[in-house]
């Protein structure tokens, strides 16, 4: 007579910090493959807590874009320039236009461009926009990472067969 021994034996156990067992998948005697999930522990409010923190991504890459958008002069830039030949042309109309209603409304419209050109100014240089669009992503960033980690955890919630064999 003889004796069997297993080639490999190992204590499993779940990663997960709380959570009622909630499935075990095998048997005593079953035969299982490397990765079968072999147990499961409950993952309602690990699952809740995951859709809010996709939500919460969603909300700071939303902001995070709007703020971007603010950051990029590009376009600003263009609206300027073309702000400030609408001011000269202003300019040159209020200075040939003849005294009395004509030129009381050059004045005005010329007013109009002035205040219009210096706030496409300020808002290109106002450097609150910066520091908003670094905040935006930092909190993005910050809110992936939660998302991240709130999966890890989620792993955590299967025990799986590391190697093909029998359970005893």
């Amino acid at each position: 007579t003889g004796q069997i021994i297993a080639e490999s034996e190992q204590n499993l156990y779940f990663t997960a910090e709380q959570g009622r067992l909630t499935e075990v998948l095998v048997n005593t005697g079953d035969a299982v493959k490397q990765g079968d999930i072999l147990a499961t522990v409950g993952t309602d409010e690990l699952d809740r807590q995951i859709k809010m923190q996709k939500l919460e991504v969603e909300r700071a890459q939303i902001l995070y874009d709007e703020a971007s958008k603010a950051v990029d002069n590009t376009d600003l830039n263009t609206q300027i320039e073309v702000q400030v030949r609408e001011v000269n042309k202003a300019q040159i109309a209020y200075d040939s236009a003849p005294e009395g209603t004509e030129k009381n409304m050059a004045a005005l419209t010329l007013e109009q461009m002035r205040i219009q050109l210096d706030a496409m100014v300020a808002k290109r240089d106002h450097p609150a926009a910066s520091s908003a669009a670094s905040l935006a992503a930092v909190t993005l960033e910050e809110q992936k990472l939660t998302l991240e980690a709130l999966k890890d955890q989620k792993e955590g919630t299967e025990i799986t067969a590391p190697f093909d064999g029998v359970i005893t």
